[in-house]
Formats: structure tokens, sequence, C-alpha cells
């Protein structure tokens, strides 16, 4: 990190040494699972308050969301000869165990719940299970700030503001993830080897690109795939218009 600074700077803090493993959080070691929810909440919490101050509640719509499921492991320490030590992350839904599920294409790990928070324009306390993509918040936050839309560029995504002002359902058809492989940070070679797997689905129904069809209204931890040798009519409709929809993307 000293590459960062320059001249004097550079040799004010060149003695510094950390320990190693470098410790994380505010107690000098890893934060746990709850401790850092916690910290979020106390994060919102000032947000808010900070809003209530300066008189623009009314005024501002709050979104919150994660791009990702819960990760798989945490580390909570380490011992003494400086290698991690991690458990498993797992969050209860409705009484449900739900294991973490970030870096897969999973529900657990590409589902996630979104809070849309707007007093006098949101009626609290509501539930809606339409889909609703990362991309979809450029078209609506241009929406909503009366602003146009980049001219020439064709968009993936569709704005949810009927969903927030209940005055209909998502234009949204369909959502769609792959897997990507990536560089550490500061590195140029991908870490592992991408599948090429891809998914599209709706609330209903989710089909990879290897042909396996999940009912994610009855399947939704992806355990029982469907092949289409075995495929009811329902089904059949379903993997019809998903591979309609994975075709359409012309990838």
């Amino acid at each position: 990190a000293l590459s960062s600074y320059s001249g004097d700077r550079a040799e004010q803090y060149a003695h510094l040494k950390l320990e190693k493993p470098v410790p994380h959080g505010p107690f000098g070691r890893y934060d746990s699972y709850t401790e850092m929810v916690e910290e979020m909440d106390r994060a919102v919490g000032r947000l808010v308050a900070a809003l209530n101050a300066l008189q623009l509640r009314e005024k501002t719509l709050i979104l919150f969301i994660a791009d990702n499921g819960s990760p798989q492991q945490m580390i909570i320490r380490a011992d003494a000869n400086g290698q991690l030590v991690k458990t498993p992350v797992v969050s209860l839904r409705g009484g449900r165990v739900i294991p973490g599920g970030k870096g897969t294409l999973l529900n657990t790990g590409t589902n996630v719940p979104m809070i849309a928070n707007w007093p006098g324009t949101i009626e609290s306390g509501q539930v809606v299970d339409d889909l609703v993509d990362l991309s979809d918040f450029l078209p609506t936050f241009a929406e909503l700030a009366g602003a146009d839309l980049p001219a020439g560029r064709k968009l993936d995504g569709h704005s949810f503001v009927p969903l927030l002002k209940r005055a209909g359902p998502s234009s949204r058809k369909f959502a769609y993830s792959e897997e990507a492989v990536l560089p550490k940070p500061g590195g140029v070679e991908p870490e592992g080897e991408n599948s090429g797997l891809r998914w599209v689905r709706t609330a209903d129904w989710k089909l990879y690109s290897d042909g396996r069809l999940f009912d994610m209204q009855n399947d939704d931890r992806e355990e029982r795939p469907l092949l289409s040798k075995n495929d009811s009519k329902k089904q059949k409709h379903a993997r019809a218009e998903l591979t309609n929809a994975l075709e359409s993307l012309k990838l």
C-alpha cells in the first residue's frame, strides 16, 4: 500500500509494519457475521436519521439490496500459526435455515431480498414477488428523476417504478445470470476456470444452459432437476419459454 504514497509521505510510514495476519474490525479481530449485520443496521439508521433531520425523508426513496447471497463461510479468527479459521454461514428465513451461497449460481447465491422504503409513497408491509434485476436500477432512477436514458443504447434493465407505486406489474419477463471467474483484486489472470454455465428464470421456473429445469416454488434449494424426457405439459411450456429467452440473448 505504500506505493500509493510519494516522497516524504512514503518515508513517514515506511517504518510501520502490520502484524500477520492483519486484524479486521474495530476490536482487533475479524467481526462475526452478527456484528457485521448490526453495524450495517447502525449505518442505515444514521442515514435515516440524517434524512429526518434535513426534512427530506418523504422525498427520498431508500432501496436496500445485496449483490449476492450470504458467503458460504466466514473467517472467525486466525490461529497461532496465522492460519485463518472459518465457519459456515447460515441465515433464517421463515423458520428455515438457509445456507450461504455467495459465488454460486444457486438460488442461495443469486436471489436476495430488496427493501424499498418511501414514506408517503410506498405503503408499508407489502410483499411483492415480481422479478427485479440490478440492471433495472438505472431505468428506475431515471424515470423517478424525470431524466432521459442514454440515446442509441440498448439497455437490459426495466423500470420497476410501477411496482413501487403499485401501478402495475413489472415488465421484466425473465432474469439472467452466468458464472464469471474474475481476477483477484490487483491481478490480471482469472482465479479458476469458467464453466460457461448460465441460466434464465421467472419467479416460478429456472432453466440452466445444460438443460436442467427447476420448479422454484417447490424446490428453491434446486435439489430435484427436471429433465426434458420426463416433462409434464406445464414443464414443457416453461422449458420452451425459457429456452426462447436464453436464445434471444444471443450469447
